[in-house]
């Protein structure tokens, strides 16, 4: 897999590579095990909400033990800052569209095959939704990319939610 800064997404053509933040995506409902369900509680109550399911932790807050956890079940989503500096929240879902219908029944074939570990979760005559098995963001921005670089549709995007900042908000995060 690459790294993480080898990451990016394409707006009209142009790549726009991604930083790591120092936050993390958290699923609220993730089930981390009695051992460490104290320490989830108590980060997540202070976490600053993305969606009703996700909030945003400082990952330097989380013990190894926590983190290793969330990650075996999915619970973990990555946070990067991008060019204006907002922050986006990578989810496991990557949008596909092309005029081509060639390029799509190719994408298709791609995502149905069993050497992926991909899902099709939408199949629609030029528009598809893929899935990585993992359940990880992180494989999405990975699956966009590949699906971007083999085929060239006119778009392949990870799903992601962009969080910025509003002065009109005293600092609390608006999201788009």
């Amino acid at each position: 897999m690459k790294s993480a800064e080898a990451f990016y997404y394409d707006i009209d053509g142009q790549r726009v590579r991604l930083r790591p933040s120092d936050q993390i995506a958290v699923a609220r409902s993730a089930d981390v095990g009695d051992e460490l369900q104290v320490e989830f509680s108590t980060l997540a109550a202070d976490a600053e909400p993305v969606k009703a399911h996700l909030v945003l932790i400082e990952a330097s807050n989380m013990s190894a033990a926590l983190t290793d956890a969330l990650e075996a079940v999915s619970g973990l989503q990555p946070v990067y800052t991008v060019y204006d500096g907002s922050r986006i929240v990578v989810l496991p879902e990557v949008r596909v569209e092309s005029s081509d219908e060639a390029v799509t029944q190719e994408v298709r074939s791609f995502a149905k095959s069993d050497a992926t570990d991909v899902e099709l979760i939408k199949d629609g005559r030029k528009r598809l939704v893929l899935r990585p098995r993992s359940g990880k963001g992180i494989d999405a921005i990975a699956l966009a990319n590949e699906v971007y670089e083999t085929f060239a549709p006119d778009v392949s995007q990870a799903r992601f939610v962009r969080l910025v900042r509003r002065p009109d908000t005293h600092g609390k995060t608006a999201k788009e």
